[in-house]
């Protein structure tokens, strides 16, 4: 499973802003403290979640391309986190 580290390696190899990745991926993986494991990836992994993560930078910064920045961010993260699960058939990230 993906840390985040590695998401961060990721995300800024696509070219994205190394304090934005860092924000993104952090509040996606938080509930990795309470949900060990992929069951953390019940929470703040569907593509609604990204919508949300979205929304709350363009209401924090009122900058549109950070908010889409953000989006395309929390959007790769569940593509990494989707190619490597191994079984754990994560709900938000099979929706599509």
């Amino acid at each position: 499973m993906p840390n985040n580290f590695e998401h961060n390696r990721i995300c800024k190899k696509q070219g994205y802003d190394k304090r934005m990745c860092e924000f993104v991926n952090k509040w996606m993986d938080e509930p990795a403290s309470k949900f060990p494991g992929c069951q953390h990836r019940n929470f703040r992994h569907s593509k609604q979640d990204c919508d949300f993560i979205a929304s709350e930078i363009l209401k924090r910064t009122g900058i549109r391309e950070k908010a889409i920045q953000g989006k395309n961010i929390c959007m790769i993260h569940r593509i990494v986190d989707k190619r490597a699960d191994k079984g754990c058939g994560c709900r938000p990230l099979f929706e599509d």
